[in-house]
C-alpha cells in the first residue's frame, strides 16, 4: 500500500511539473527577463523548462545573463541577441531568423539527445554552437554560419552530430575553424553538405568523422601531432580541400570506399 501511494505521488508530481511548463512567444523588442517582451501561457518570462518562440519582427536580448530553456524557435524576421552570454537548450532548436552572437563570446549549448538543430537562418559570430548530446541537423535545413562562428561537438560530454542538411560557411572569416570535435568520444556524421571553403575542421584525439556527403573546407587539422583522429570517406562522398591536403593532419584518413573523391 505504501508503494502504491508513493507511485501515485510521483505521478502527480510529474504531471504538475509538466503543467507548469509554459510557452513564451515574443510580442515586443526587449530583454529576455522583461515581462513586457513576452506572451507566456504561464508566468511572465521564460523559465528553464519553457518553450521559447521569437516571433517576427522582434529582437530579444539575453540581457547579460546566461539563460536556459526547453526549446527555442527563432522565426524568420526575428533576432536573438546573445549579449556575449550562453543559452542552454535541453530540447530542439529552430533558427529561421537570426542568432546574433556579435562579439564572439556567447554559446548556444544543446544538451538533450534525440533532438534537432534545424532551420534556414543565420548565426552571426557566435563563440560556438556547443553540441553535448546526440543531435541531428535534418534534411532541408541550411544554417548559415558567419564570421567566427563554429560548431563544437563533445565539449562537455560524449556527443554525435549528424548533418543530413547543409551547413554553409561561405561568409566566415578566412582561416576560421568551422567545426571542432573534442576528445570526449565525439563523432560527426555528414550525410548532407558542409560548404565552408575559407574555414578548417579540427578533429582531436578520439574524434571520428564519417563523410557520406559533400564537404568543402580549407584543410583538416588533427590538433598538432595527434594520431588518434579519424576521417573516413563513405561511398560516393566528396571532400574538397582548398589548401594543402596534408596541412596539420596527422590522424588516420580512410578513403577506400567506392566512388569517393578527394
Amino acid at each position: 500500500m505504501k508503494i502504491f501511494f508513493k507511485v501515485i505521488f510521483l505521478l502527480f508530481a510529474l504531471l504538475a511539473g509538466e503543467a507548469m511548463a509554459a510557452t513564451c512567444t515574443s510580442k515586443a523588442n526587449g530583454n529576455w527577463n522583461s515581462a513586457a517582451t513576452w506572451n507566456c501561457t504561464s508566468g511572465t518570462t521564460p523559465a528553464n523548462g519553457d518553450t521559447v518562440i521569437l516571433a517576427s519582427p522582434y529582437s530579444v536580448s539575453l540581457n547579460n545573463n546566461d539563460r536556459t530553456a526547453a526549446s527555442l524557435t527563432i522565426n524568420a524576421g526575428a533576432t536573438l541577441n546573445d549579449d556575449g552570454r550562453d543559452l542552454t537548450i535541453t530540447g530542439s532548436v529552430v533558427i529561421n531568423g537570426t542568432y546574433d552572437g556579435s562579439g564572439n563570446n556567447g554559446k548556444l549549448i544543446m544538451t538533450g539527445s534525440g533532438n534537432t538543430l534545424s532551420g534556414t537562418g543565420t548565426v552571426i559570430d557566435v563563440d560556438r554552437i556547443q553540441i553535448d548530446a546526440n543531435i541531428i541537423i535534418p534534411t532541408g535545413s541550411n544554417l548559415n554560419l558567419t564570421l567566427r562562428s563554429e560548431i563544437r561537438v563533445g565539449d562537455k560530454a560524449a556527443a554525435t552530430l549528424t548533418i543530413d542538411g547543409t551547413i554553409t560557411g561561405t561568409a566566415q572569416t578566412n582561416g576560421n575553424r568551422l567545426i571542432r570535435l573534442d576528445n570526449n568520444t565525439s563523432n560527426l556524421i555528414v550525410n548532407g553538405t558542409i560548404n565552408a571553403p575559407n574555414s578548417y575542421a579540427e578533429i582531436q584525439a578520439g574524434g571520428v568523422v564519417t563523410n557520406n556527403g559533400t564537404v568543402t573546407v580549407q584543410y583538416l587539422d588533427s590538433d598538432g601531432n595527434n594520431s588518434n583522429a579519424v576521417w573516413t570517406q563513405g561511398a560516393n562522398s566528396s571532400l574538397t580541400l582548398s589548401q594543402t591536403p596534408t596541412k596539420a593532419w596527422r590522424g588516420t584518413f580512410n578513403a577506400s570506399a567506392t566512388n569517393n573523391t578527394v
